[in-house]
């Protein structure tokens, strides 16, 4: 599966499975940027790495979903729907 994500205000993709997809989107897996003298790489790491890494240097962290929790009111007529977290773009 082709994820999307951003760089540089520029859409880069990245082939994944479907469960490495659903982890990167709720949030336990992130992207990071590796540069070095020849070429730039795109690599999937754990969440909590990607904090790690972020609190050096927080331009190599493309894309960290945050864990959320969402309150839901009584008088909320979508309640019953839920808003997929995959969506493709």
């Amino acid at each position: 599966i082709g994820f999307n994500f951003v760089d540089d205000s520029k859409i880069k993709k990245i082939h994944v499975s479907k469960e490495i997809q659903h982890q990167l989107s709720i949030g336990n897996l992130a992207i990071v940027k590796l540069v070095d003298a020849r070429e730039t790489r795109y690599e999937i790491v754990p969440g909590k790495c990607a904090q790690k890494i972020a609190q050096r240097n927080e331009g190599s962290v493309l894309m960290l979903n945050e864990k959320t929790v969402a309150a839901v009111e009584e008088d909320d007529p979508y309640a019953a729907y839920q808003i997929p977290d995959d969506l493709m773009w």
